[in-house]
């Protein structure tokens, strides 16, 4: 076991800046070859670290322990790696093998795009007290470690992006038989196959050691190389990452030390970055300072810096980074707090790439420009050829600063060689040439061109391609539009059409469509012609535009990758003899399972979220049950496949097996939807799982790890239940406003208030009014004069039209008021509802109502019948005088009218009559 632990890894804060110094040693080696394989298979473009990279790192206890010799015991392996990973550009990508890591069933990283996210992963990967850096392996095992590269790189693989695969160990692979196996590496490695390989290998091993045989040929059989890295000495290292990374772009590195201090200009570059290491103590601040041949000081842009100390009795390494943008001749650099004992790497970036045009013409006469890919037979052209940057200026020899010479090559078919025309820049200050190609014989053409570039004091040249062309001449010229048809990147499912017309003076023809070599095209790729299958003949005319229809099947016979480049044949009576217009055609097929590289979610407590994969062919697959962050079972989280159309289960499935969904039918225009429900009070924090997925026909099997970034507070927790309480208040409040509508209602009772409503009749002999002697009679005459007064949708409509809504709040009230009108007689006495809330208070609070008229009676509905009457100096209700009502009284008043009151009709005793009606009175 591997007893080493960290000392002093001074990272917080500066991580980045202190692992830069070892990411130039490993981007020189690794952009060394990759960026020249980029431009060599993605059509003339030098891209700048434009790449793939999946690093192999030995943590075999060798590299630590005393008895073989610790060959790197500061572990400046894993230091070099996370240095790399902070200088690469967000659109490499990268992944990191623990070389034991296949053999103990670890998960890799994901071959994937240097976002923010996958750094961090990658970085916690090569934590120095992670498993990478224990240098704890029993053995080297080569075989399983290269077999998970291999699959990483298959399923990252991109047309025209380089892959590189940088495998750091220092001893023979173990167990013996691994050696043998590594070779077959290769096999089913397909950015490896075709003409155009993609494809290096670089091994790394420490001075002193002896590395399986196997290795070595790996990197020789894909233009790598076998490098070798002296023990505990980064600046060694350096100087041979720097020197491999000049050769990858054209131009020349340099390494600086106090005694040759002076860096070139540089011009055209877009930035410059200086890389410093310090070896030893000393004062922790280090600073990159550069000045001109004047001692006048120039703008730099610092980095960062660090110090970086494994064990203690370990060495240090102080180092610190900056970069400029060049703007005149040469400066001077100096690191302030080093003293004399530095190095500094100068690592300029330049984005180059060659680019051809054709006119018609001689060069110097030339004239417009070839769009077409047919022209006509003893045509001239003239070949442009430019070196350009990133901002399509042609660059010259203060950028190059080497030999410079523009090389054309003409294939025919009627040349057995191809023919080739050199020629050097027309201008110092321009890399831009001219080449002249005279009377195109009649056939197919094929112009390649490039621009080869010799640095200064080396005999062998770099050539920068360009794109190439193809033309054929013909005797009556005939041209296509568009000149070449792209239909991209096509899938399982895929139905696309591109629209073909014909230039040139031919009247109404037969043509027949067909597609060179169409043995190569693979059969569930169909394509038509103008609505008919290719082969079948077709009426055509000029500047007429015809549809040409591709379809890809659902399902592709096998998984592959396919990059076809065929030419689609219009044979017409107009060509000559048996010639056909060609028109490039090209298309690259995917039939691969794709997914997504990971699926995240960020959700909140108690709340769900959707995630789709995409994917293109039938499959298997299955989820794994969530963890916690402590990989510990997610209680409070649920995981599944899920559809729009039906409900399916969720994860923890039966007896907590994971929920599985065989042979269900997804493809381009059928992703798959994926699930997450957090339960309100679900802990927060970053939760895992992983898709597995294997395709139904066989196939590789993929793994998309799945991330739930869960966040909340109390509030998630609670929500449900302080909403439901608010509810229920709610609805108590609503329902106790509801009751007071009707328990506020003070409501008249009829024969309440006609048992208070007695008749006085006068008596035979004289004296004071009595009631009559048929008092049954009367009240029934009293309560039909009520019913009818108070009739039930009037006292209803009454009810509503006083506001329900006003009465039902706190402190209001409805009471039912009455007004009679009574008279002597039974028969022209009568009732009728006065339409207000309340009446009574209205009356004594607002003396100018309408209802303010002397002489008016209410009944006034409370918790007894109560009356009211309005009093004024007549002191009379009616035709009725109330006995008691004596005094003056000026002006109205609103005066009770008690038990036992009585209404007296006032006449004189000659005309009282027995029985008759004399008034009323109030009991």
């Amino acid at each position: 076991m591997n007893d080493d632990r960290p000392c002093n890894d001074q990272t917080a804060g500066r991580t980045t800046a202190r692992i830069r110094l070892a990411s130039v040693w490993g981007l020189a080696l690794l952009l060394a070859w990759a960026v020249p394989a980029t431009a060599q298979g993605g059509g003339g473009a030098l891209e700048a670290r434009a790449a793939q990279f999946v690093f192999i790192i030995d943590d075999s206890g060798s590299m630590s322990q005393e008895r073989f010799g610790r060959t790197d015991p500061d572990r400046l392996a894993v230091f070099a790696v996370r240095a790399l990973l902070g200088v690469l550009d967000d659109r490499d990508w990268a992944s990191v093998l623990r070389l034991n890591g296949p053999r103990e069933g670890e998960e890799p990283p994901p071959l994937a795009p240097l976002d923010v996210p996958h750094r961090r992963w990658l970085q916690r990967v090569l934590d120095l007290e992670g498993k990478l850096a224990a240098y704890a392996g029993e053995v080297t095992p080569c075989r399983s470690a290269l077999e998970q590269a291999q699959e990483l790189l298959n399923g990252a693989d991109r047309p025209n992006v380089s892959q590189v695969v940088i495998f750091l160990t220092d001893g023979e692979c173990t167990p013996t038989d691994d050696e043998e196996r590594v070779l077959g590496f290769l096999d089913g490695l397909r950015s490896h196959m075709g003409d155009r390989r993609r494809f290096q290998f670089y091994l790394l091993r420490f001075q002193g050691t002896t590395p399986s045989k196997g290795l070595e040929k790996l990197a020789e059989l894909t233009g790598g190389a076998a490098i070798e890295l002296r023990r505990g000495d980064p600046t060694r290292i350096l100087h041979t990452f720097a020197q491999a990374l000049s050769r990858s772009q054209g131009y020349e590195s340099q390494i600086l030390t106090a005694s040759n201090s002076e860096l070139p200009a540089h011009r055209g570059a877009r930035r410059v970055r200086l890389l410093a290491v310090v070896p030893g103590d000393g004062n922790d601040f280090l600073e990159i300072r550069l000045s001109d041949r004047d001692g006048n000081p120039q703008q730099v842009t610092p980095i960062d810096q660090g110090v970086h100390h494994y064990l203690p009795d370990g060495r240090k390494y102080r180092f610190v980074s900056a970069e400029y943008k060049p703007a005149g001749g040469p400066v001077r650099v100096d690191v302030v707090g080093a003293g004399d004992d530095w190095d500094v790497v100068a690592l300029p970036e330049y984005r180059l790439r060659v680019e051809m045009v054709l006119h018609r013409g001689r060069c110097g006469k030339a004239k417009e420009k070839i769009e077409s890919n047919v022209v006509a037979a003893g045509s001239d052209l003239c070949a442009v050829i430019r070196l350009v940057n990133d901002r399509a200026q042609a660059v010259g020899h203060d950028v190059t600063e080497g030999k410079l010479e523009g090389v054309l090559e003409l294939r025919s078919e009627s040349r057995s060689e191809p023919l080739r025309v050199t020629a050097t820049p027309l201008r110092a200050s321009e890399a831009r040439f001219e080449l002249d190609l005279q009377a195109l014989e009649e056939g197919y053409h094929t112009i390649e061109a490039a621009v080869h570039l010799t640095p200064p004091g080396e005999s062998r040249a770099r050539i920068l391609p360009a794109r190439g062309r193809t033309l054929q001449a013909v005797n009556r010229a005939i041209e296509s539009e568009p000149s070449e048809i792209r239909f991209g990147e096509i899938y399982p499912g895929f139905k696309g059409t591109r629209m073909v017309k014909l230039k040139g003076r031919f009247a109404e023809t037969d043509a027949r469509a067909e597609i060179q070599d169409a043995d190569k095209i693979p059969p569930c790729v169909s394509l038509s012609f103008a609505g008919k299958p290719l082969g079948e003949t077709v009426r055509m005319l000029s500047q007429q535009p015809y549809p040409l229809n591709l379809r890809v099947a659902e399902v592709c016979a096998r998984e592959q990758v396919d990059l076809v480049k065929t030419h689609l044949l219009l044979r017409m009576p107009e060509l000559p003899g048996d010639e056909a217009l060609a028109i490039p055609l090209a298309w690259r097929l995917d039939s691969t399972v794709r997914v997504d590289d990971r699926l995240r979610f960020e959700l909140e407590a108690g709340e769900p979220a959707q995630g789709v994969i995409g994917v293109t062919s039938e499959y298997q697959a299955s989820l794994d049950l969530p963890t916690a962050p402590e990989d510990e079972p997610a209680e409070h989280l649920r995981l599944g496949f899920y559809a729009e159309h039906r409900d399916v289960p969720m994860l923890p499935g039966p007896d907590g097996e994971p929920l599985r969904k065989s042979r269900v039918a997804f493809g381009a225009e059928n992703p798959i939807r994926v699930r997450v429900e957090a339960r309100p009070c679900c802990d927060t924090g970053l939760y895992r799982s992983r898709l597995h997925l294997r395709p139904v026909g066989g196939g590789q099997a993929r793994v998309v790890p799945i991330e739930i970034q869960v966040t909340g507070n109390w509030w998630t927790c609670y929500r449900s239940w302080v909403i439901a309480g608010l509810c229920g208040l709610l609805a108590a409040l609503l329902t106790f406003y509801v009751l007071s509508m009707f328990t506020h209602s003070k409501l008249l009772a009829k024969k309440q208030l006609a048992a208070r409503l007695v008749p006085l009749r006068w008596p035979r002999y004289g004296g004071a009014p009595q009631p009559g002697s048929d008092r049954g009679g009367d009240r029934e005459e009293v309560e039909d004069m009520i019913r009818e007064g108070m009739p039930w949708h009037q006292r209803a409509f009454n009810w509503l039209r006083a506001n329900p809504l006003v009465f039902g709040l706190p402190g209001r009230r409805y009471c039912e008021t009455l007004e009679l009108f009574l008279a002597p007689d039974l028969t022209i006495s009568s009732v009728a509802l006065i339409p207000e809330r309340d009446v009574v208070g209205r009356l004594q609070k607002a003396q100018e109502m309408d209802l303010w008229e002397e002489g008016r009676l209410f009944a006034h509905a409370g918790s007894n019948v109560s009356f009211q009457a309005v009093r004024g100096p007549k002191k009379e209700i009616g035709q009725l005088t109330p006995a008691g009502w004596y005094g003056k009284v000026k002006g109205l008043s609103v005066e009770p009218l008690n038990k036992g009151q009585r209404l007296i009709h006032q006449i004189p005793a000659q005309e009282r009559r027995e029985g008759v009606v004399a008034g009323w009175v109030l009991e």
